[in-house]
């Protein structure tokens, strides 16, 4: 904003002030200097002035606007002699000054005021000192810009020991940030500050210092970020429109090595008979086809150098083969497909899941030895609780006696057979018993397996374990 000019000394004429200054000369250059400087006739300053702008007969100037810094002006009588020097005069003050570039350190100067000093600090960091305030003089302004995008910083410095709202430096570290700075003939004030706009990276990382502009979605990953382990939302069902989709609710959790909080930002679905693709209702599988009665793993994956989070599905429950970019992943859930490749009906509570399609009957075991561990796996995920029925069946036995024993595998301790197990069904009757059972929970191994174990005195016994659902003890704590 250009600044209409006043004398600074209003004695004009000679010392009595009764003659006219009919042709008296208004001298301007730059403080300091014999250097002629421009003024303009209008408030845009589009239309310099004759220098010296020359008084008409009645000893009246035309419109005189000051650019932006200081001026020396000198008044001088028709025939050129001095009448007096007024240095420094204050020219524009404002904010519409013109965009000066900077690709190197530089000090602002009385010329700089109301410009925009742009600075790209791709090269190297930059400092931008500012002149003493004293000389700038009362309502000097200056703003301060980084244009570029690189991690260099550009630092605006006072003069001196002079501060800038009480600090002794403004660091601007983010492209478009921008700092307007005031004087006040002693020190600087911030008059104005633009910040930049935080990152989902920066967000989720949490260890970015610099003051960044924050919005509601960014705020609710860096929350989402500093989570505890446990999983919020992240529930998935399978699709009721076709047997081979998975859904996942939005939600968010830490990736398995609490490197970096995952958040899918709305329900997603994937294919599980379709190669990975990325984004929702495509390809989930990781590697191969799809393939018959077997037990898949869903992973929430991430790509942290693009910061997208996806889900996947493969039988792998410790070793997916990853897209390429994603490095982060957390294990939310498992799926079983039946005899034709088709999900089989579910539903998920926080971390239990309970089937709801066909039975699942993982063992169905007629040449046991009595009372010996034998091995079974179940369709849950490794080391879950098995939530099952087993039962035994012996209709040729003569035998009163009745028992069924389930344990984790390999859980053996001294004590025999009934004592080692940790579900354990049965009695003694008074005539034969020809079949009984139990339904409970069990701890399965990193292998998906437990043991179980029958009294055969007679006949022969079979026995049956059919698995209805797990509590996924890993979602919570991989």
């Amino acid at each position: 904003m250009a600044t209409r000019y006043t004398n600074p000394i209003t004695q004009l004429g000679n010392d009595d002030a009764t003659d006219v200054a009919s042709g008296w000369k208004l001298n301007f250059y730059d403080t300091g200097t014999t250097t002629r400087k421009d003024t303009f006739s209008d408030n845009e300053l589009t239309t310099a002035n004759a220098n010296p702008v020359v008084a008409d007969s009645s000893g009246r100037w035309s419109d005189i606007f000051l650019e932006s810094g200081t001026y020396k002006v000198v008044l001088t009588d028709a025939d050129d002699t001095e009448k007096w020097t007024a240095d420094p005069v204050t020219g524009g003050i404002g904010s519409s000054g013109t965009v000066d570039e900077k690709t190197a350190s530089y000090t602002i100067t009385v010329d700089d005021g109301t410009k925009v000093i742009a600075v790209d600090a791709t090269s190297a960091a930059v400092t931008i000192t500012l002149l003493a305030s004293a000389t700038a003089g009362d309502g000097f302004e200056i703003t301060v810009l980084k244009s570029d995008s690189s991690a260099n910083a550009v630092t605006v410095d006072g003069n001196a020991s002079e501060t800038i709202s009480g600090s002794a430096t403004r660091v601007l570290s983010g492209q478009w940030e921008s700092a307007t700075v005031r004087g006040d003939a002693t020190n600087w004030l911030l008059r104005a500050d633009s910040l930049p706009d935080m990152t989902q990276a920066q967000a989720e990382a949490g260890t970015d210092t610099p003051r960044r502009a924050v919005s509601a979605l960014r705020l609710e990953q860096a929350m989402a970020a500093r989570a505890t382990w446990q999983p919020r939302g992240l529930i998935t069902s399978n699709d009721t429109d076709t047997d081979h989709d998975v859904n996942i609710t939005a939600g968010a959790v830490r990736d398995a090595t609490d490197a970096a909080g995952m958040v899918l930002s709305s329900e997603i679905t994937k294919q599980i008979d379709a190669a990975w693709a990325v984004g929702d209702d495509a390809g989930g599988l990781d590697t191969g086809a799809v393939a018959n009665t077997t037990l898949y793993a869903v992973w929430l994956i991430r790509d942290p150098t693009n910061l997208i989070v996806d889900a996947l599905l493969s039988t792998s429950f410790t070793a997916p083969t990853m897209p390429t970019n994603y490095t982060q992943k957390r294990l939310i859930g498992a799926v079983k497909t039946d005899g034709s490749a088709n999900i089989i009906g579910f539903t998920q509570v926080g971390d239990y899941f309970r089937y709801t399609g066909d039975i699942i009957e993982d063992v169905d075991d007629n040449t046991i030895t009595s009372v010996t561990y034998e091995t079974g796996t179940l369709s849950v995920p490794p080391s879950s609780l098995a939530h099952i029925y087993g039962y035994v069946t012996n209709v040729t036995t003569t035998d009163s006696n009745f028992r069924l024993f389930i344990r984790t595998a390999g859980a053996a301790d001294d004590t025999g057979v009934d004592q080692e197990a940790f579900l354990l069904a049965g009695y003694d009757a008074s005539t034969d018993a020809l079949a009984g059972g139990k339904e409970g929970m069990v701890l399965v191994d990193s292998s998906s397996q437990i043991n179980y174990a029958t009294i055969e005195a007679s006949g022969v016994a079979t026995v049956k374990i059919n698995t209805l659902g797990f509590t996924m003890l890993t979602r919570r704590d991989p």
